[in-house]
């Protein structure tokens, strides 16, 4: 079969057919041919929120584009199918089990990093095949408010030409092998989910999803959520926070409405949970586009008694959307609160310089120093180091500078995130303007090799390749420009193209930039699949990089778990690394990174 689909691809390439790449997250693969994206989309080997682009043109996302309208408006009903729960029992093609359908957000509070494949909740079959007209009209009353934000198009499918007929029915041929395969896999998933969850088995499981959350096992969390909400006797905090992850991760709003709604009707009288349900709602409201609907429910919310920091840093994020400067009263008193305080000075410097009030981000700026380590260091010193070069400050622009070139800009990904917390307004792409301002004035090659990385966290990463292209061409040697480049392939999952930009690394003579330094440690850390003794990955400094000033939490956790189980037997260093993992613990609560070290190493000294 994959000889007859490699046949197919090639003719069809050959006959003119058009050529696609896709970009899922901040991957890119292709290219593929019309006929075999579409396959890929009803195999949902790709979604239909992932980006396409052919020569010349511009990103979209698959569903805006005419030639995939048949398919995405076929998918989009098995979806909403899905969200209705009522068609659990009659599942089609499209629908099959086998292959979970990953609904990743265009804008979501889960990084990308952690977003794996979440199963389907399976759900007791209660429809007909008599009633699976009405199913399908049901989903598409729906669609308005629905996760793929408004499908408009019901174009037909574009036929295949003939020469495409034999391997689009081997296609077809082995999904219907795996639909059969699916339905028995349904049964048992059916089977397994109607199972009680034992009174003493509660607490465990409920430890088990919370610890899966909190280190960014977003998916497994969700599903054991699920599993525990399913329970009758399930109490109202299991109930919040799978609907928190319906909506935020699995981004099935209707469905997460109606347990927002069910929590709120459900006769718990905690103010924590009730304020929280209704946080969700309003958020939900604002992942299906309607604004001004979330802005009135969050405004309601901070007017009563039992407003909490989190509804006025929501209500500040999304009202910065609308009008920057009206979020900056919300904002008053946040940033010592301790899981809100890092988030609201991101939030504020990013306003103010929407305002143009340079000045007031740098006094925001002055208790940012080397003992604030959290998740928006890299941020928070790069807009300190805009702030500066726009008043002509140059050497305390410098100072700033250098310090970002220090920080890890994927530092924010190893840190746990409350998934009410709205981050969306945290994005790159609203500060890459002032960004990418600095670059144009500046002949600094640190400056615009910054400016590169920033594109790459706004997912610009087409026109940040395009823009070190360009500067590599006549300085092919500048480490800054080299790291950068190195930082975007990373992202784009091109892992040994960024290990090969970071080569310089190994010359004594050549520049280092600490980044360098941290992306190689990342990579190296992280790949099973590279010789960590050979290469690059030998000379990692890692105690270098621990017991630098500005040490990130990835390099220690990373020194101390080597230092503890794999490099040293010195008692002066185990009694070094044990009190930093005590330090990390106290400082950051809230890493990921420090959490599965601690759990890590918690089953290493049971085992023994």
């Amino acid at each position: 079969m994959s000889d007859s689909l490699s046949s197919s691809s090639t003719a069809s390439t050959s006959s003119g057919e058009k050529l696609w790449l896709v970009k899922s997250g901040d991957r890119i693969t292709g290219p593929f041919g019309t006929a075999e994206l579409i396959r890929k989309l009803k195999l949902k080997e790709v979604i239909i929120i992932d980006e396409i682009i052919e020569p010349n043109s511009r990103w979209k996302h698959i569903r805006d584009v005419l030639e995939f309208a048949g398919v995405v408006e076929e998918i989009r009903h098995g979806l909403m199918a899905n969200k209705e729960d009522t068609e659990v029992g009659t599942k089609s093609l499209v629908d099959d089990e086998k292959t979970p359908v990953t609904l990743v957000p265009r804008n979501s509070s889960v990084p990308l990093e952690r977003r794996t494949n979440v199963p389907e909740r399976s759900t007791p079959s209660t429809a007909t095949p008599e009633a699976r007209p009405d199913t399908t009209s049901t989903a598409a009353a729906a669609a308005k408010v629905s996760d793929d934000r408004v499908l408009r198009s019901t174009q037909p499918l574009p036929q295949a030409p003939a020469s495409k007929v034999l391997s689009q029915t081997l296609i077809w041929a082995s999904v219907a092998v795996a639909a059969a395969l699916a339905g028995v896999m349904m049964v048992k998933s059916i089977q397994k989910s109607d199972r009680k969850i034992e009174p003493q088995d509660l607490t465990k499981v409920t430890a088990e999803a919370e610890f899966a959350l909190k280190t960014g096992d977003a998916a497994r969390a969700s599903n054991l959520y699920a599993r525990l909400a399913e329970s009758s006797d399930a109490p109202p905090e299991i109930r919040l926070r799978d609907a928190i992850l319906t909506l935020r991760l699995d981004r099935q709003t209707l469905a997460a409405k109606r347990k927002f709604e069910a929590l709120l009707v459900g006769g718990t009288q905690d103010p924590q949970i009730l304020t929280r349900a209704r946080v969700g709602l309003a958020l939900a409201s604002q992942q299906s586009d309607d604004s001004q609907d979330a802005l009135a429910r969050l405004e309601k919310l901070s007017a009563e008694t039992t407003a909490t920091p989190l509804v006025l840093f929501n209500l500040a994020a999304i009202t910065s959307e609308q009008a920057a400067s009206a979020a900056l009263p919300y904002l008053r008193g946040l940033d010592s609160h301790p899981q809100l305080g890092e988030a609201s000075m991101l939030l504020r410097a990013i306003v103010l310089m929407e305002t143009s009030e340079p000045k007031s981000v740098l006094t925001l700026m002055n208790g940012v120093d080397g003992r604030r380590l959290g998740p928006y260091r890299f941020e928070l010193l790069t807009l300190a180091a805009i702030a500066e070069a726009s008043g002509d400050a140059r050497r305390r622009a410098t100072t700033y500078l250098n310090e970002a070139w220090s920080a890890d800009p994927l530092q924010g990904l190893d840190f746990y995130q409350d998934p009410l917390i709205y981050t969306e307004a945290l994005r790159w792409e609203r500060t890459l303007k002032a960004v990418m301002s600095w670059v144009a004035k500046s002949k600094n090659s640190e400056v615009k090799a910054l400016g590169a990385i920033v594109m790459s966290l706004a997912e610009k990463s087409v026109e940040a390749e395009a823009l070190l292209k360009e500067l590599l061409a006549t300085r092919p040697q500048d480490a800054h420009l080299l790291t950068a480049q190195a930082f975007l392939l990373y992202r784009l999952g091109r892992v040994d193209e960024a290990r090969g930009a970071l080569r310089f690394l190994n010359e004594p003579e050549a520049e280092k930039p600490q980044l360098a330094e941290i992306l190689r440690a990342r990579i190296c850390a992280s790949a099973e699949s590279i010789d960590t003794s050979a290469d690059l990955c030998s000379n990692v400094p890692w105690d270098k990089l621990a017991n630098s000033k500005n040490a990130t939490v990835f390099v220690q956790t990373e020194w101390v778990k080597r230092t503890l189980r794999f490099d040293s037997s010195d008692p002066a260093a185990l009694r070094e690394a044990q009190a930093r993992l005590e330090q990390l613990k106290l400082n950051f609560p809230e890493s990921s990174l420090v959490l599965k070290l601690t759990a890590e190493l918690s089953e290493t000294s049971t085992s023994r």
